[in-house]
């Protein structure tokens, strides 16, 4: 898993391939799951 506020747009589970979001320009969904 990734930290709050980072994604990751491949499969694996490397922390080396989550990225910094914009929450701006995140989907309903992400937003949801950052909230929680």
């Amino acid at each position: 898993e990734c930290p709050v506020g980072t994604y990751k747009d491949v499969d694996g589970s490397e922390p080396s391939l989550c990225s910094p979001c914009a929450l701006d320009s995140l989907p309903n969904r992400a937003v949801f799951v950052y909230v929680r």
